[in-house]
């Protein structure tokens, strides 16, 4: 279930006895809203699958592809599902491993559909595809996205349970801004209650070890 902004903005006002009504409220909800999406980038710095979501990516032409940059702000692939046209599922396969004994996978003929996919580990945003693809590709996936918001009505995509990270991460940005003596102390204390539940959170995710591989044992 997607947190909406003005539950975490209720939250951050009740800690800094801020729920007042305006023009008696300290913080505007537009300074607010600012600092929650600061708070939600950082968030993603910390913990890149924070925020995941069924994306369709329109794939180029050959076997490295990247996520969408915009629209939603994809941070992370996370999981292939299927090729979106032909409904055709896709799995995770080998890079390493079919580089082996497939040295010239990445020059065979490119088609539209994808059979086997590998994330990159060192670059997120980036992942491989076999066979190579002809540019007209295009395939459902899950990401982990870089949430957005503008309004308090805006849903943000992340599970419940981080309500009171993002919670103490704004409470952290307004003592932060505070002149009053003892509110760089109360910054700091929020703000590393901000990391501690942001990295300490786990997800029920299932690691998938890349295997020996039909694709890998055909002869090339």
């Amino acid at each position: 279930m997607a947190l909406a902004s003005s539950d975490i903005l209720s939250s951050v006002r009740d800690e800094l006895l801020d729920a007042g009504v305006a023009p008696a409220q300290t913080w505007s909800n537009t300074t607010l809203l600012r600092w929650l999406s600061e708070v939600l980038g950082a968030a993603v710095t910390l913990k890149r699958d924070i925020a995941p979501q069924i994306v369709q990516i329109a794939l180029a032409t050959g076997s490295v592809q990247q996520v969408p940059s915009s629209s939603p702000n994809c941070a992370m692939f996370l999981q292939g599902y299927f090729n979106t046209t032909s409904g055709n599922a896709i799995t995770p396969g080998g890079v390493l491993l079919l580089s082996r004994k497939r040295p010239n996978w990445r020059g065979q003929p490119a088609a539209v559909d994808v059979i086997e996919y590998e994330a990159d580990r060192r670059s997120p945003q980036y992942f491989h595809v076999f066979p190579p693809n002809n540019g007209t590709g295009n395939i459902t996936a899950l990401c982990g996205v870089i949430p957005v918001v503008v309004a308090t009505t805006d849903l943000i995509v992340v599970p419940d349970h981080y309500r009171s990270a993002l919670m103490h991460g704004v409470v952290a940005k307004a003592y932060g801004a505070s002149t009053r003596r003892n509110d760089v102390q109360k910054m700091m204390s929020h703000w590393q209650m901000f990391e501690a539940m942001i990295i300490g959170a786990k997800t029920a995710q299932a690691e998938v070890s890349a295997g020996v591989t039909d694709l890998a044992e055909t002869p090339g």
